[in-house]
C-alpha cells in the first residue's frame, strides 16, 4: 500500500498474524506507552472503505484543517467528497483482524495529544488497516503550526510477513531522528506486544483515565502544572523528590477536579463545590491544589511537614491522629481522600460510610496494609501482592455498599489504580444492616483471640488498631553503624571486581593501561553473596542491600534491579557540595587505583 517505500528495519517473531493485528491495535489506541511526546490519543473517526490503488495517495493530499472539531457525520461526508468509497462507520478498530478478505480496509482517525503543549502542537493522524496485506499505514498531519506537531511527519507503514515485523517509510532520510525512533523504540516494542499477546484477546486500548475525558485532562493538567508545578518544584523544603511528589499531586488533583465537575453536572450542583477531607495528606500539597481551585477541605495528618507552612492560611491542615472509631467521622464531608494513606486504606471507604448516607471517597492505595495496622498478607500465590491488594481493597468497597469505580491514574507512582465510591447500593432503611455487615467483615479479618468493638464503641471499630506514630522512622542507612556501610560497600565491590571486564585507558604519561570495571549483576545475586548476618542488620535500618547501594552512587550505579561499579567522573561531568570534598573511594580502595588523574578526577586523591 506504502508505494516507493523504503525498508527501515525489519525484526524476526514468532507471532501470527493475529497477534501481530492486536500488537499494532495496541499502538494505534495507545501511543502513549511508547512514544512519551504524547499524554494520549482520541478516536476521531473509524470507517470501512473500498480499497484502491491510489488511497493513500489520495488520503495524503487531504485538507484536514477543522477536522479535529468536526463531528462523525461531517468527517465521513469529507472523506466521501474527496473520493473516498465509504462502507459504513464501525468503533472497532480490529472489525477485519478475523476476516482477512481484503474486501474492505479500516481507516481511522486520531487526534494526538502532547504531554507538553509549550514544546510540540496537536496533530491528525491517519491509519489505514489492510487487513489482507497484513499491514497499517499511518499518515501525520503536516499543516505548519508555531511548534512541531506531535505527528510523525512522514508516512511509515508496519507490516506482517514472512515471520518478520517491518517498518517502512517514505519521503525521509533513514538516518532522520524519527526513522530511527521507529527503528530502535517501536520496532522492538511491537515485535515483544505481538510474541506475547495471547490469541483470542479483544482489542486492546489504555485503561487509564476511564472515568475522564483525556482532551480536557491534558489541557487542565498543563494548566495547573505551569500553575502550581514548576514553582513549588523550586522551593520544595522536603526531603523527598518534587519531581514525583508535586507533579503526581497536581495529576492526581487534576483528575479529581474533573471526576467533581462531571458529578456536579450530573446533579445539577454547578454552584456549590464539594467540601473534602484528605486522611493522611503528607504534604498537604493535594489539599493545597484543590482549595485554590476553589474546593473547601481539610488535610490531616499524624506529623506536620516543614512545607505546610509556606502554604497560605486557606489551605486548611491539621496534626491529627485518625483512628477508626465513632468520634473519627466526617458528617459534613462530601469527599474523603485517601492518597497513599498506609494504614488508613482499609477504613476508608468504611469510614465513609459511616460518616454520612452521602458521603463518597477516592481511594489511591500504596503499601498493603490490614485492618489492625498489621501488613497485608497475599492471599492467592498466583498473583503479585499488589493485585491481591487491590482485589481485597474493591471487596472492601463492596462490602461497605459502594458502587466502585477502578481507573488508572497517569501518576509517577507505579501504583496507580483508584477506587471511587460514588454513591450506595442500598436505601437508607438498610443503613443499620449493612452497619453490622461490615463490622462483620472487619471481626473475620482478625484472629480469634483478637478484641473485637461495635461500631458505636469509643474505643473503635476494632481496639487492635495501630496508627502511624508522630515520629517519622529514619531509614536510609544514615543511622547505621560506619563500619558495618564499610564492610557491605568493600563486599559488594569485591564481588563485581571478580566479574573480570578490563577497559583500556590512558595513564598520567599517556600510555595506555587496564583498568578492571568489574562486571554486572542482579541485585539478588549480590545478596545472596553476602553474608546473612550483615544483611539482617541492613534490613533493620532501611530498605535492604538497594538502598544502600543507591546512597554511594559515586562507587555504584543501581539500575533496573542491577549494580555495578560506577566509572568515576570527571570534574565538568559533576556538580554539587560533594565534588572535591569527597575522596576518590577507587583511588583508595580499588585494586588499579583511579583510572583518572588527580586534577580530573571529581574527587580527591590524597
Amino acid at each position: 500500500m506504502l508505494k516507493n517505500a523504503m525498508l527501515l528495519s525489519s525484526s524476526p517473531t514468532t507471532a501470527t498474524r493475529e497477534q501481530f493485528w492486536w500488537a499494532a491495535a495496541l499502538w494505534h489506541n495507545s501511543p502513549h506507552l511508547i512514544n512519551r511526546r504524547l499524554y494520549g490519543s482520541i478516536l476521531l473517526l473509524s470507517v470501512r472503505v473500498v480499497p484502491r490503488p491510489d488511497l493513500l495517495s489520495l488520503l495524503a493530499e487531504l485538507n484536514a484543517s477543522g477536522w479535529s472539531e468536526a463531528s462523525r457525520d461531517a468527517l465521513v461526508t469529507q472523506l466521501k467528497q474527496a473520493g473516498v468509497e465509504v462502507l459504513g462507520t464501525s468503533d472497532l478498530v480490529l472489525d477485519g483482524a478475523a476476516t482477512n478478505t481484503g474486501t474492505f480496509l479500516t481507516l481511522t482517525l486520531k487526534l494526538l495529544l502532547p504531554r507538553n503543549d509549550d514544546k510540540f502542537a496537536k496533530g491528525l493522524e491517519m491509519a489505514l488497516f489492510d487487513w489482507a496485506a497484513g499491514q497499517v499505514t499511518f499518515l501525520g498531519d503536516r499543516s505548519g503550526a508555531e511548534v512541531p506537531s506531535v505527528c510523525v511527519s512522514f508516512p511509515y507503514g508496519l507490516h506482517h510477513e514472512d515471520g518478520n515485523i517491518s517498518v517502512y517509510v517514505r519521503d525521509v532520510s533513514l538516518e532522520e531522528r524519527s526513522a530511527v525512533w521507529l527503528k530502535e523504540h517501536l520496532l522492538p516494542r511491537l515485535v515483544k506486544w505481538a510474541d506475547l499477546a495471547t490469541p483470542g484477546q479483544s482489542s486492546p486500548s489504555a485503561t487509564s483515565l476511564s472515568l475522564v475525558p483525556v482532551q480536557e485532562y491534558n489541557t487542565l493538567y498543563q494548566h495547573l502544572k505551569k500553575k502550581y508545578g514548576k514553582e513549588m518544584v523550586k522551593i520544595w523544603p522536603e526531603v523527598t523528590d518534587p519531581h514525583k511528589f508535586v507533579y503526581e499531586d497536581v495529576a492526581i488533583a487534576t483528575y479529581l477536579l474533573l471526576v467533581w465537575e462531571k458529578e456536579r453536572e450530573h446533579k445539577g450542583l454547578m454552584d456549590r463545590k464539594q467540601y473534602f477531607v484528605d486522611l493522611g495528606c503528607g504534604n498537604g500539597l493535594l489539599v493545597h491544589i484543590l482549595t485554590q481551585e476553589g474546593h473547601p477541605g481539610l488535610g490531616l495528618d499524624v506529623r506536620r511537614r516543614r512545607i505546610w507552612d509556606m502554604y497560605p492560611s486557606s489551605t486548611k491542615l491539621e496534626v491529627r491522629t485518625i483512628t477508626p472509631c465513632a468520634s473519627s467521622l466526617f458528617p459534613q464531608a462530601d469527599w474523603l481522600i485517601g492518597n497513599h494513606s498506609d494504614e488508613l486504606t482499609p477504613w476508608i471507604p468504611v469510614i465513609a460510610a459511616r460518616s454520612s448516607p452521602s458521603c463518597r471517597f477516592f481511594l489511591l492505595p500504596c503499601c498493603a496494609y490490614e485492618f489492625d495496622g498489621s501488613k497485608y498478607q497475599r492471599e492467592n500465590s498466583s498473583r503479585s501482592l499488589y493485585s491481591d491488594y487491590m482485589s481485597y481493597v474493591l471487596s472492601v468497597c463492596e462490602v461497605c455498599g459502594f458502587t466502585t469505580s477502578v481507573d488508572r491514574l497517569r501518576i509517577p507512582s507505579t501504583k496507580r489504580i483508584c477506587f471511587i465510591g460514588y454513591k450506595r447500593r442500598y436505601d437508607a432503611d438498610r443503613a443499620e444492616k449493612t452497619d453490622r455487615t461490615i463490622q462483620e467483615f472487619i471481626n473475620s479479618r482478625g484472629s480469634k483471640n483478637k478484641v473485637r468493638n461495635s461500631l458505636t464503641s469509643s474505643e473503635g471499630y476494632w481496639s487492635e488498631f495501630k496508627p502511624r506514630g508522630d515520629k517519622e522512622v529514619v531509614r536510609n542507612c544514615t543511622q547505621l553503624d560506619k563500619c558495618l556501610l564499610e564492610d557491605i560497600v568493600s563486599l559488594v565491590s569485591r564481588i563485581l571486581l571478580n566479574k573480570h571486564r578490563n577497559i583500556s585507558v590512558a595513564s598520567i604519561d599517556g600510555e595506555e593501561r587496564m583498568w578492571n570495571a568489574g562486571g554486572c549483576l542482579m541485585l539478588n545475586e549480590v545478596a545472596q553473596a553476602l553474608p546473612r548476618e550483615k544483611l539482617k542488620h541492613l534490613k533493620k535500618q532501611c530498605s535492604g542491600l538497594q538502598t544502600l547501594l543507591k546512597n554511594h552512587p559515586w562507587v555504584f550505579k543501581v539500575e533496573q534491579g542491577t549494580v555495578q561499579l560506577r566509572i568515576p567522573r570527571r570534574r565538568s561531568d559533576i556538580t554539587g557540595t560533594g565534588c572535591r570534598t569527597k575522596l576518590c573511594w577507587f583511588h583508595v580502595n580499588h585494586p588499579d587505583g583511579c583510572l583518572l588523574p588527580d586534577d580530573d578526577c571529581a574527587y580527591q586523591h590524597l
